[in-house]
């Protein structure tokens, strides 16, 4: 699959994390992305009592 990319962006990222491919990089970043999607989807659950465990 080919995605066009901000270039300039994709650049500083692979300087500032030491990336060594651009594919590093957007797998990382896709990954942090997921993490906050599913840190919101917690959080949205907070208090709403949703647990039925022990």
């Amino acid at each position: 699959m080919k995605i066009d990319t901000d270039q300039e962006k994709l650049s500083l990222i692979m300087t500032m994390k030491n990336f060594k491919t651009k594919k590093e990089a957007v797998n990382e970043a896709l990954g942090e992305y997921l993490k906050d999607l599913l840190r919101e989807e917690v959080l949205k659950m907070k208090g709403s009592n949703c647990w039925e465990g022990e």
